[in-house]
């Protein structure tokens, strides 16, 4: 037989969990572990931002999916080897050095495919948030799209340009 416990609701929701009764507390309910107001609340604790509206769950989950890109790109190439990685392929490209503007080529290409990948599963979720399903199965589905973010073909594709190897090709007579 399921555990009682008491809970607090507001709003018809469920926003407070006691293992054993509260003393002085007439506003809890006990509930059984598998009733459904207690099957919600307990995704809710797992996920609060589940009760946000679509448009600010959208919103919010847009931006941790730029986090996660960010992140993944920023630990291979952070921000100032980027800028040095691009001011040495305009270097290279003035230059006329063509071995170097292939291999520094192959970063910028790159960055672009990452980019590329973002707005990929941005346009996916904005999708899924204007679909014809209910609210609660648009956010499952947009939570699969950022929860299970699939970076390996990227890492994959990832040309481990270094400013040494670039250096060295600029500067190479």
């Amino acid at each position: 037989m399921p555990e009682i416990r008491w809970y607090e609701k507001r709003d018809g929701k469920i926003t407070g969990s006691y293992a054993r009764e509260q003393i002085g507390r007439d506003d809890l309910v006990p509930l059984p572990d598998d009733h459904p107001d207690v099957l919600e609340f307990l995704e809710f604790q797992k996920n609060p931002d589940i009760r946000m509206t679509i448009e600010d769950f959208t919103k919010k989950q847009i931006e941790l999916l730029d986090v996660k890109v960010r992140e993944f790109v920023y630990t291979r190439y952070p921000q100032h080897r980027q800028i040095t990685l691009s001011k040495l392929l305009t270097d290279a490209r003035l230059a006329g050095k063509s071995e170097a503007v292939a291999y520094l080529s192959q970063c910028d290409a790159w960055m672009q495919t990452a980019f590329a990948f973002y707005y990929q599963k941005e346009d996916a979720i904005v999708a899924i948030a204007n679909g014809e399903t209910t609210d609660a199965e648009k956010k499952q589905a947009i939570l699969d799209v950022v929860e299970k973010i699939d970076f390996s073909t990227l890492e994959a594709s990832d040309p481990k340009t270094t400013i040494r190897n670039s250096m060295a090709l600029l500067l190479n007579p």
